[in-house]
């Protein structure tokens, strides 16, 4: 019997394979809180059906690049065949890393067209040092790559020929092995599966896998489906009054518009909404008796640049709202109306590659952020590092610069601010102030904290005359607090596939300006912000005036999913684009309305008509 010797290219291909699932598996699985080992069926099968249709795609294609420099001799064939592999491994690595940093920055996991602008936001230092040790890593590659080669005589065996066919078919079908993935929720292993599915489903996918999609997406995107809808449905519309775009003319509108975007603000934050927290936040439960609010408010998104989409650009489809170019947004309009507008936010401005990609379409201008508060405020860095390193400058610093703004302005000037908090950030909060007593759970002491820092801010507004009838502040949130907590009485949910719990929607204002909507959701938010300013409403916003318009429909999106709420009834819609079908909602009362609705939604939610 023949024994087969251990040769350093054998050595090679093994340590390189291991390394390399390793690396899949950690940087992409681990790294997501992806555990095969979970005693679940459904979701072990999840996990590693994912993980191995990975590994076999990028193996296969690594493979029969070796397989075939071993074998060939020609010089520059050898030199195709590298080229070959630093281009694959160069796509899959990108890919890699990709994901890692995708498994904070949620926005990144859309697959079909990248916003390849924010590649640049994340040529950090960091970044450049990891390229710097990469490239070094590569061109020893190539060198070992150059020396292992067969020294006999090359004869392709039948063997070898079939060996090498496996290989090409590994190598390009793969990708396209079907792999069954489950959603059992009850069965979930654990908490989080349900939005760990998503990212499953979508890490099978190489660099190769993500460019031709990517190339397919550029050249030939997907054609939009118009649903026609017959007399009846029309007249089902009409009665729901889903189209209807109303709005209102003021005497004198406010010249000073705020709008406070609470990070991760559930009602359920208040107590006002609940009598189970175990805090009160004395002053915004005043504040909600006296101004006016909307206590049935729901999320237009299930993360932040989701939710910010909607907000400002009145539609949930935020592929729609950053892409594009007839989609115009409130701070755009309100610009063009004569209004000045203004981002004031603690954190970089450059996160998540907002200031590149979505302010600067929204239409911001100018954005006043972490780079701007640190030449001002330079002394926070040190006595406050602890909160600088995690989100950047306070809530109070970006009132209180909103604050100089307004003592700055001149009574005619038309301004448009919008502020935007980060202390109760996932995943535990945090307050400028030092804790002496209150809550030892760091998550509703920042509650509380805020709760002292907006009364704070109002009270300054008050002594400085500037809280009068010429400005208006509106207060939400982006979205429902993104993480697993014990605050009572709160629920936690990752998807709208029911009705979601609610968030706050507050407008502080001496003005004779009131909701009439009895609800709403954050696609409402750009439309009502509008009309306050008198500023026509475009006719592809989904959403509508809730000073105007008591017609008002909740909706939103959480990626592939859509929501309305119409009247007290809620609808769920699959948004899948390729399925091209109808859905069933969970609530199955009266299909022809569900159907119905979910026509109107899909031609609304893609397919924009330009109206310049």
């Amino acid at each position: 019997m023949m024994k087969m010797k251990l040769k350093p290219h054998h050595i090679f291909y093994i340590g390189f394979f291991v390394v390399y699932f390793l690396v899949i598996y950690f940087l992409l699985y681990h790294a997501n809180g992806l555990n095969p080992f979970s005693v679940n069926i459904h979701y072990f099968a999840n996990v590693i059906g994912s993980l191995l249709k990975r590994f076999l795609s990028d193996a296969a294609s690594y493979a029969l690049i070796f397989y075939l420099l071993y074998y060939t001799k020609a010089l520059w064939k050898r030199i195709v065949l590298i080229i070959l592999f630093i281009i694959t491994f160069f796509l899959n690595g990108i890919a890699i890393v990709w994901y890692f940093v995708a498994r904070s920055n949620f926005q990144l996991y859309h697959i079909q067209s990248y916003d390849w602008d924010l590649l640049i936001d994340y040529l950090t230092p960091p970044s450049i040092i990891f390229l710097s040790i990469l490239f070094p890593i590569i061109a020893g590659l190539m060198v070992i790559l150059f020396k292992i080669k067969n020294k006999r005589k090359t004869v392709w065996l039948p063997k070898q020929k079939i060996t090498a066919a496996i290989l090409i078919i590994l190598a390009f079908g793969a990708p396209f092995f079907p792999i069954p993935f489950s959603t059992h929720s009850s069965l979930s292993a654990t908490e989080s599966l349900n939005k760990d599915f998503y990212r499953t489903v979508e890490l099978q996918h190489s660099g190769i896998t993500l460019l031709a999609k990517e190339l397919k997406y550029y050249f030939s995107p997907p054609e939009p489906i118009t649903f026609q809808l017959n007399e009846g449905e029309k007249d089902l519309i009409q009665d729901s009054h889903l189209d209807d775009q109303i709005s209102q003319l003021l005497p004198t509108p406010p010249k000073k518009i705020v709008l406070v975007i609470l990070e991760s603000f559930d009602q359920k934050f208040f107590s006002y909404y609940n009598p189970e927290l175990s805090i009160e936040t004395t002053h915004f439960d005043k504040f909600l008796e006296q101004y006016p609010r909307v206590d049935e408010f729901y999320p237009s998104g299930v993360y932040t640049p989701f939710a910010l989409s909607a907000l400002f650009c009145g539609h949930p489809n935020h592929l729609q709202t950053t892409k594009n170019p007839d989609h115009e947004c409130v701070p755009k309009l309100l610009e063009d109306a004569g209004y000045k507008n203004e981002m004031i936010k603690g954190e970089t401005k450059y996160f998540v590659g907002g200031h590149v990609v979505h302010f600067t379409k929204f239409g911001f201008k100018n954005i006043f952020a972490l780079e701007e508060f640190e030449v001002k405020y330079p002394d926070f860095i040190e006595t406050h590092y602890d909160l600088y390193k995690t989100w950047g400058y306070t809530d109070n610093y970006i009132f209180n610069e909103l604050i100089e703004r307004l003592k700055d302005a001149k009574p005619e000037d038309k301004l448009f601010f919008t502020l935007v908090t980060v202390d109760v950030h996932f995943p535990g909060g945090r307050c400028y102030y030092e804790q002496t007593d209150g809550p030892e759970d760091q998550l509703l002491y920042s509650i509380t904290c805020f709760d002292r820092i907006f009364n704070e801010f109002i009270e300054n507004l008050k002594k400085e005359n500037l809280l009068n009838e010429d400005l208006v502040i509106l207060l939400t949130a982006d979205q429902l607090f993104p993480g697993y907590n014990d605050i009572q009485g709160d629920e936690f949910q990752t998807s709208f596939y029911s009705r979601n719990p609610k968030i706050p929607l507050l407008m502080i204002t001496e003005a004779d300006i009131d909701f009439v909507a009895k609800q709403g959701s954050l696609a409402d938010v750009g439309s009502t912000i509008l009309d306050i300013a008198n500023v026509d409403i475009p006719s592809y916003y989904m959403g509508k005036s809730m000073v105007s318009n008591p017609y008002t429909t909740p909706m939103g999106q959480d990626r592939k999913n859509g929501y309305m709420i119409i009247g007290d009834e809620f609808y769920f819609f699959s948004l899948d684009p390729q399925l091209k079908r109808l859905t069933d909602s969970i609530t199955k009362e009266n299909q022809e309305k569900q159907n119905t609705f979910y026509k109107w939604y899909y031609n609304n939610f893609y397919n924009l008509t330009e109206t310049k």
